[in-house]
């Protein structure tokens, strides 16, 4: 393993961070000293301002437990057999990737298209199974209804970012109701803070995903999601796809009546669900 820490490992942050105000750094981890395991761990904060690239190549996971920030110009290529984990969890992330103005991410080979503002997640919309990644926190202003994304087959790298203030109403829609309607690609590392959703009498709703038929990893929600209609979840409505790492911290309602699998993490599951928590 190759080690990203203040003491005690292969090289210091504050040492990174000046190497790459100067050249491009590869960091593999095969080349640290501690550990087996294949893993590039990130435990001292990173940041430069300078056109260089970081390029982590890990046998197995990169583990960011401490921000990193490409300010200047900087790109950042990630390189990995196994996951890529931010720190997170129920109450938000502690850890991210962020990018200043210009820059670009590739993800084992791939671009990935950078979104910095909620007029940028129309490309989402534009572009439904394109890469994509979010270069900071982003605000949502706008009251939606439905869902943000209604349909998405793509990848969506959060990197250890917030997506704060969405609100949504089911308005004419009868199922699929949250950010994505109905998710069949991939949502990663990504957190929804202070999510307040409306299903009114829809099926499957959810703050993150109404329906999940493809993947959900490391990510999480806080705030509200309400209904009378059944398959309400905090984090995804209903799920046959994979759950893994998921977090909720969202409260929950159905209608007494009305609603069937009303659950704190996902409402419906068919699919597999490994690891995290609802509180």
């Amino acid at each position: 393993d190759f080690v990203i820490a203040a003491s005690g490992g292969d090289i210091t942050g504050a040492q990174l961070s000046a190497n790459l105000g100067a050249a491009d750094v590869t960091i593999q981890s095969s080349s640290g000293s501690g550990g087996t395991a294949g893993q590039i761990l990130v435990n001292d904060a990173v940041s430069w301002s300078a056109p260089t690239t970081l390029t982590l190549d890990a046998n197995t996971d990169i583990v960011v437990n401490s921000n990193v920030s490409a300010l200047g110009g900087g790109s950042v290529a990630l390189i990995y057999g196994g996951a890529l984990r931010f720190a997170l969890s129920d109450a938000g992330p502690t850890a991210s990737l962020t990018f200043g103005t210009g820059g670009g991410l590739t993800v084992n080979g791939a671009a990935y298209t950078l979104l910095r503002t909620e007029a940028d997640l129309a490309q989402l919309n534009a572009t439904p199974n394109g890469a994509f990644a979010l270069a900071n926190d982003i605000a949502l202003a706008t009251a939606y209804s439905g869902a943000v994304v209604p349909t998405f087959s793509g990848q969506l790298e959060g990197l250890g970012h917030n997506l704060s203030g969405l609100s949504l109403s089911a308005g004419a829609a009868t199922s699929n109701v949250g950010f994505f309607g109905a998710l069949s690609g991939s949502a990663s590392n990504l957190f929804l803070a202070g999510a307040n959703v409306a299903g009114g009498t829809a099926v499957n709703v959810g703050a993150l995903a109404g329906t999940n038929t493809g993947l959900v990893y490391n990510s999480g929600a806080s705030g509200a999601v309400g209904g009378s209609g059944s398959n309400l979840g905090g984090l995804v409505g209903s799920s046959s796809g994979l759950v893994q790492l998921g977090y909720s911290a969202v409260a929950v309602t159905g209608a007494s009546a009305t609603s069937n699998n009303v659950g704190g993490l996902v409402g419906f599951n068919s699919g597999g669900v490994v690891g995290g928590f609802a509180s």
